[in-house]
């Protein structure tokens, strides 16, 4: 995280908190080790808040340009048990039982990754995964579709889920 607080449907919302607070409170699965990675800017509450939920805390710091994928490597070394979830401080909870979801394919030998369904605050979908073969090379599915009150319309490719071809961290 970087300590981010953003306005969301007119509420200041401090990013960690809502996503720690989200995955503790909405979670049906509860074996889980909670790690915050931050860039050493992490507000008072987001503190408390770490504290709180009995997530660890590692700061990390890089000379140079950001770089995500060693961020997530930083992580990755610093994690502990059988699977990571990467979850982006933007991210909430909005499903009780999604580890356990991902958990049924991920404990699977012959699957390397695992990936949610992304929606937006107003409904339409963000990401589903990626679809090898589609357009030249490979294809989001249907971003955007959906809305509030709707239900995403999404590809033909995205009904057979949860077969995507490739996930992507978003």
């Amino acid at each position: 995280t970087d300590g981010r607080v953003r306005d969301v449907n007119g509420r200041r919302i401090d990013l960690v908190v809502n996503a720690l607070l989200s995955i503790v409170d909405r979670s049906t699965y509860s074996a889980y080790d909670l790690l915050v990675v931050d860039n050493g800017r992490l507000s008072a509450d987001a503190e408390r808040a770490i504290a709180q939920v009995g997530a660890r805390r590692v700061t990390y710091r890089l000379e140079g340009p950001f770089n995500f994928p060693h961020k997530l490597n930083f992580a990755a070394r610093h994690a502990a048990g059988d699977h990571l979830v990467i979850f982006n401080d933007d991210l909430e909870v909005i499903t009780p039982g999604w580890i356990e979801a991902m958990l049924e394919f991920s404990a699977q030998p012959r699957i390397g990754a695992v990936g949610a369904k992304l929606i937006y605050p107003d409904g339409r979908l963000q990401h589903a995964g990626m679809v090898l073969g589609v357009c030249g090379v490979a294809r989001l599915g249907e971003r955007g579709a959906g809305g509030r009150g709707r239900q995403p319309r999404v590809g033909r490719a995205l009904q057979l889920l949860p077969h995507a071809d490739t996930v992507l961290v978003a």
